[in-house]
């Protein structure tokens, strides 16, 4: 069939069929009845994307839908082993395009053909739908599995009006402009409606002129009415057991507590989003009425954005310059000699003006947008946008665009993404919605390697923004309750209740649920790819001290250094994943998943990062040189000095990486009890009671 429509399909060799269906990749449709051919798909490609190679039906079963049938199963099958998208190269001049378009495929572009032919060729593309938390990916043979186990995250609007009820407090609060703004900052960055129990409790305490001004300002914000009067007095004979009051109806104190049961009643009523108050009582019981109730509880701190009093001051990511292969690239914010070349750069990735001027906005001295832009040569090779979210606990909003026809595109996205996952924020979880352009199918696989998932959007929508979760530090035990309730609010998906031990985690993973319907678990390694650079820190899970000479670890760990280097680096400087190599035959130390001290030695002293292993193995001098050594900084040289006498190294890969915010000395890790028989001479192991005091020391953690 092919070789008697060679205008239509091209030649191939008959060798090529029949290693095609030995792999599996030469598809046919057969007659039921007669078992005669009726079509047949030919196709190839490796991870992440598949390639239309042939599609034909014969005249005899055209018009049946025996090619969409076909094209439908390879769907099917992509998305099945996580593939990000499918092309076809179809002559210009032939009618099959039109078959292209009905199925769902877009013109990416037009290329010229061989000479022989002297015909254009348009590409097709159709991206495939992201791996779901509850359709296990089963990559194919010859691909590579995906970094984490899929996350489904909760779709939204952007701007979802969740309205949050103010208490009487923080009414006062904002009037009388006290508590350092706090609470008047609170009316314009977030919903706000009050009950009409504030409105009697005014109207009961207005005793003067500036009370009743209060009093009418009150009346014109937006009310909740009241609610049923059974259900109030069964809502509040709940919560004055929850919050532990007792009845009494006389007293100051006693009517005070009624009147705030009944704001909470009426919050829970209606099923406000949360409630925002002062009152310490009810404060300390945020969580029982987040988990009996479904209120979440705030004090305005909590919830005003925070504002930058001299943004020039911020601390921001450092340029990096690095060489690659015959290439230099320089990653750094964008500065306004880079402005012009970048919206140049988004033109031809095919954006308009009106997206152009949103994604280089600057924002504003209180929410200032972020900018990190990638060149080579003269050019700008590819450029991401970080905005802040408008409404307190919304999303940040990513863009992130690379040109993808080029060898360095892969390092520019890693370097754009590493960037991008750097926490804002420490010891809470907060959410980024990625944008990207159609066809960045390189771009995105480098966002699921990061532990971005896609939106459930209700459908299948391959265009539907990748989401991601951010943590900055270590999750403890005491602090799960409010990590939970963050995952859950980013997510829709709930954790267990309490923190399972390392044993436990180690052994079944990280259980995930739906509200409604059954779990999953996903393995400890995926589950911290999706909050990375976050980490567990779970009773019982210990950790190794590496140490690393401060030359080193200035190109290999940058956030141990205050000033980059003027000359250009490795490439490992701008890798999400990076590899340190040290003595012979010690791997299993370092096994995956571990978590990293880094120590800088002489003259320095001091613990100053932390990462997590992905990788470690014992390796021949010459096959460390050949796999990792792109991703570490030594020259192959350096790599044969740490040899052994059998000429073999041990090398680990690592991600995660963050800089321990207070370095601690060797006196001060010494009086921790954290220095071994070593001395930080070697890499050591660490029990879990030594990494828990170095991570309450050095990164701010709460006592557990």
């Amino acid at each position: 069939m092919a070789d008697a429509h060679r205008h239509e399909l091209g030649f191939l060799r008959n060798a090529v069929y029949r290693e095609s269906a030995e792999r599996r990749r030469l598809w046919v449709a057969v007659q039921a009845s007669s078992g005669e051919i009726a079509g047949f798909l030919h196709f190839g490609g490796t991870y992440p994307q598949l390639k239309v190679k042939q599609i034909f039906t014969p005249e005899t079963a055209r018009r049946q839908g025996v090619a969409q049938q076909l094209l439908s199963e390879l769907v099917r099958y992509g998305e099945k082993h996580s593939m990000l998208g499918i092309t076809a190269r179809v002559g210009a001049d032939l009618p099959a395009n039109h078959f292209w378009v009905r199925n769902g495929f877009s013109l990416h572009h037009t290329e010229p053909g061989g000479r022989t032919s002297k015909r254009e060729i348009n590409v097709y593309l159709r991206e495939l739908d992201g791996p779901s938390l509850f359709r296990k990916a089963s990559p194919p043979v010859d691909s590579r599995p995906s970094a984490a186990e899929a996350l489904t995250f909760r779709s939204r609007p952007r701007l979802q009006a969740a309205r949050w009820v103010l208490d009487l407090n923080v009414v006062l609060d904002a009037a009388r402009q006290r508590d350092e703004g706090q609470s008047w900052s609170l009316l314009g960055a977030v919903p706000v409606v009050v009950t009409a129990e504030l409105i009697r409790e005014l109207e009961r305490t207005s005793v003067g002129p500036g009370e009743d001004r209060l009093l009418r300002s009150a009346r014109g914000l937006p009310r909740l009415r009241e609610p049923p009067s059974d259900q109030v007095a069964r809502l509040t004979t709940s919560l004055r057991e929850t919050l532990g009051l007792a009845e009494d109806a006389t007293s100051k104190r006693g009517i005070t507590d009624t009147s705030d049961l009944r704001h909470l009643a009426a919050c829970i009523y209606y099923r406000a989003h949360g409630f925002v108050t002062r009152d310490g009582r009810i404060l300390q019981h945020a969580d029982a009425l987040r988990s009996q109730y479904g209120l979440r509880v705030a004090a305005p701190a909590e919830l005003v954005p925070p504002v930058l009093t001299d943004p020039d001051t911020e601390p921001e990511a450092s340029p990096v310059t690095v060489e690659f292969d015959h290439s230099v690239l320089l990653g750094r914010s964008l500065t306004d000699e880079d402005h012009e070349d970048s919206a140049r750069f988004l033109k031809s990735l095919g954006l308009g003006h009106d997206r152009l001027g949103d994604l280089l906005d600057p924002g504003t001295t209180q929410q200032p947008a972020e900018h990190r832009v990638v060149r080579v040569g003269g050019r700008v090779l590819g450029l991401a946008a970080l905005r802040p979210p408008p409404i307190v606990g919304q999303s940040w909003i990513a863009h992130v665009y690379v040109e993808e026809d080029h060898a360095e595109s892969l390092v520019a996205a890693e370097h754009l993404f590493d960037w991008l996952v750097r926490p804002r924020t420490h010891n809470r979880l907060y959410r980024i919605d990625l944008y990207s352009g159609p066809g960045q199918l390189a771009t995105k696989q480098v966002a699921l390697d990061c532990g971005f998932r896609r939106v459930g959007t209700g459908e299948e929508s391959p265009g539907a923004p990748l989401s991601k979760t951010v943590f900055g530090g270590f999750v403890l035990p005491d602090g799960w309750q409010v990590f939970t309730a963050d995952f859950e609010e980013q997510t829709g998906l709930r954790l267990a209740t309490n923190m399972p031990s390392w044993r436990e985690l180690n052994r079944s993973g990280v259980e995930v649920r739906p509200p409604n319907g059954p779990g999953n678990r996903i393995p400890l390694f995926d589950f911290e790819t999706l909050i990375s650079p976050g980490l567990l820190l779970p009773i019982g899970r210990p950790g190794v001290v590496v140490p690393i000479q401060p030359g080193y670890a200035a190109q290999l760990l940058p956030p141990t250094v205050s000033q980059a280097s003027l000359l250009p680096e490795r490439e490992a400087a701008l890798r999400l994943e990076r590899a340190y190599f040290f003595r012979a035959g010690r791997h299993e130390l370092v096994s995956r998943g571990t978590v990293i001290v880094f120590y800088l030695s002489d003259p320095r002293m001091a613990a100053a990062a932390v990462a997590r292993a992905t990788f470690s193995a014992t390796l021949s001098k010459e096959e460390a040189v050949a796999t990792l050594s792109r991703q570490g900084v030594l020259s192959p040289d350096d790599i044969e000095a740490r040899a052994d006498a059998r000429g073999q190294v041990t090398a680990f890969t690592f991600d995660s990486l963050t800089g321990i915010p207070r370095p601690i000395s060797y006196n001060e890790l010494k009086r921790l009890d954290c220095v071994g028989p070593a001395n930080f001479v070697a890499a050591e192991a660490i029990s879990h009671e030594q990494l828990l005091r170095i991570a309450l020391a050095g990164l701010g953690e709460s006592s557990p």
